[in-house]
């Protein structure tokens, strides 16, 4: 059990898949960020917008293996970086 975990107190309350550490699909960001995650509008996408102001749009496989790794299908960036 996660006692760390901000959600810790819902286990109780929740189906068992909600509390499993697996994950069908990933998709890892370059650098260390906070971010927003949200379902797409065209099936089996995610929305990923981050707090450098970049968007992405991944797609996953939901036959595929479990915890495989997402496609890229769109990048934005909506704000410069410092260094730009």
């Amino acid at each position: 059990e996660n006692k760390a975990s901000a959600f810790s107190f819902v286990k109780g309350f929740l189906p068992k898949y909600f509390s499993s550490e697996w994950s069908l699909a990933q998709f890892k960001l370059p650098e260390c960020t906070k971010s927003l995650v949200a379902f797409g509008p065209e099936p089996h996408t995610l929305i990923v917008v981050s707090m450098e102001g970049t968007y992405y749009k991944v797609g996953f496989d939901p036959r595929g293996q479990a915890g495989g790794t997402c496609v890229q299908k769109g990048f934005t960036r909506f704000m410069k970086s410092e260094e730009e």
